[in-house]
C-alpha cells in the first residue's frame, strides 16, 4: 500500500514539477485539505511499518540521486522540462 503511494506521488511530482499552473488555484482549500488527508495516510502507513516503508523510501531517494548524477555526467540540465 505504502509503496503505491509512494509512487504515485513521484509520478505525480515528476508530472507538475515543470507546470507554472500547480491547479491549487481552482482547488483551493478543499484540494489542499485533500492533499493533507492523503499525506497523513501515507504517513501513517509508514510508520505503522517502518521496517517495510524505510527501504522504499531509501530505494526511490537513491533512484532519483543516480538519475540525477546520470543527467549531469551527461551535461543535461535537470532543471529544464525534457522535450518530447
Amino acid at each position: 500500500m505504502f509503496q503505491a503511494y509512494l509512487n504515485a506521488g513521484l509520478a505525480a511530482a515528476a508530472e507538475g514539477a515543470f507546470d507554472e499552473d500547480d491547479g491549487q488555484e481552482e482547488d483551493g482549500k478543499a484540494g489542499a485539505a485533500a492533499m493533507d488527508e492523503r499525506l497523513a495516510l501515507a504517513a501513517a502507513i509508514a510508520r505503522a511499518a517502518p521496517d517495510a516503508t524505510l527501504p522504499l523510501l531509501r530505494a526511490a531517494a537513491e533512484a532519483k540521486k543516480q538519475a540525477l548524477s546520470a543527467a549531469v555526467s551527461a551535461g543535461s540540465d535537470a532543471t529544464v522540462a525534457p522535450k518530447l
